[in-house]
């Protein structure tokens, strides 16, 4: 899959495997995305189960990582209205009137999508 191929990843995806590095990495799980943007989290390592992290695809920029925000958090368990509420925060339609936010442009990798699943593992 090319690193800015927007329908690299079709809507009825539910998990995705990254690479980082020429490693390969956990399945991802896709929460929001638009024609943008795609929010996906895992399981945190080493943390207890329910708190995840998180890593924003940005189909425009061809990067993936964190948001800018400082100390890159956005929520520590990452309910749907928590991810919807992100993807709205990316493309400035915070209805709470939060800074736009973006993927981070000191933290982020290029894109590399090893597989994709439409189904739940």
């Amino acid at each position: 899959m090319t690193k800015h191929d927007k329908t690299a990843i079709p809507e009825d995806t539910k998990l995705v495997r990254l690479a980082h590095g020429g490693r390969e990495q956990n399945w991802w799980r896709v929460r929001a995305q638009d024609d943008r943007y795609v929010v996906l989290t895992r399981q945190a390592p080493f943390r207890p189960a329910g708190e995840v992290e998180y890593t924003i695809i940005d189909w425009e920029r061809g990067v993936r990582g964190p948001s800018n925000l400082i100390g890159q958090g956005w929520h520590e368990t990452m309910p749907d209205e928590e991810c919807e509420h992100l993807l709205r925060a990316l493309n400035g339609l915070d209805d709470d009137g939060h800074p736009h936010v973006e993927v981070s442009h000191r933290n982020n990798v290029p894109i590399q999508i090893l597989r994709i699943s439409g189904v739940e593992r």
